[in-house]
Order: C-alpha cells, then structure tokens, then sequence
C-alpha cells in the first residue's frame, strides 16, 4: 500500500476538489478535514469521500459554491439551510457562528439542514474544544444510508446516526 506524507495527501485532496469544481478557499477546509480523518483512523470519513462528493457535484446533488444561510435567529439559537452545500464548510460556518453566541450568553444552540457530508464529527468537538466550548453534535441522515437494522428487524432500515459529545 503506498503511503503518502500529511502534506502531499492535503495538497492532492484539494487539487482533486478543486478540478471537481470546488472553489479553493472551501477544498482547503474539505482536504484539511478528510486529511484529519484519515489521520485520526477514520479512514471511512478520509479522502475516500473525494469521488462521492465530485459525483454528487456532477450530478448537481452537492453545490460546491453554497453558503450557510440563516432561516431564524434567537440571541442563543440558529436555524440554518446549507443549501446542499460542503458539509465541512457549511458545518464550520454555522459554528464560528453559535460560538459567538455561546461567548455571550454561555450557550447556543443550531439546526443545519440540506447539507452535504459534514464528516467526522468528532473533528468539530476538537475545534470547539480548542475554542473553550463544551459541544453535544449528532446527525441525522434522513433516511439516507440504511446501515442498521431496526430491533427484531433482518434489513438494515435505519442510518446510523452519530452522536459526539465534547
């Protein structure tokens, strides 16, 4: 198996994105992402993801330019649609934002929807944690990538619904 140092991965992963239509600025946080994910053993969540998210960009199910836009807004919640943009990107945004929130008030509180692959959840609590901020994240994948059988249950029917808490 070849192996690749931090940097070549990082650096590829975004040429990669990038040819894929990503703009450069948001393959920079996709690559570092699925580079940290590789790096920390999740290799499901890694830069295998590249050829799914090109697809889905192809196919016009992913909108690699989109920004988070806030639906409602209280002093210490934020409802946002990711307009099916880069998971990473739009998750990161939505953060940045409810930190701001919780530096004020000493919690917040968001719901994202129509967001692509946000990744490793656990890179998210790492961040928040570098920020001082205690975080509770789980996902949902709407019926998308039924992985888990329900009880009693032979097929998988259910997604698998991460929760990070940190």
């Amino acid at each position: 198996m070849p192996v690749f140092s931090e940097n070549t991965l990082r650096d590829f992963a975004q040429r990669l994105l990038e040819a894929g239509g990503v703009p450069a600025e948001k393959a920079t946080i996709v690559a570092n992402s699925l580079v940290l994910a590789n790096l920390c053993g999740y290799d499901s969540h890694g830069v295998m993801r590249i050829p799914f998210y090109v697809a889905n960009i192809e196919a016009g199910r992913l909108q690699p330019e989109a920004d988070l836009r806030i639906e409602r807004e209280t002093p210490a919640v934020i409802v946002g649609d990711g307009g099916w943009g880069m998971g990473q990107v739009i998750c990161r945004q939505m953060l940045d934002r409810l930190f701001q929130k919780a530096a004020v008030l000493g919690i917040a509180s968001g719901s994202l929807r129509r967001t692509g692959h946000i990744g490793r959840l656990g890179e998210y609590a790492e961040w928040a944690a570098e920020h001082g901020m205690v975080t509770l994240l789980c996902c949902n994948n709407h019926g998308a990538a039924q992985r888990v059988a329900p009880i009693g249950g032979k097929r998988p029917r259910l997604g698998t619904n991460p929760m990070c808490i940190g």
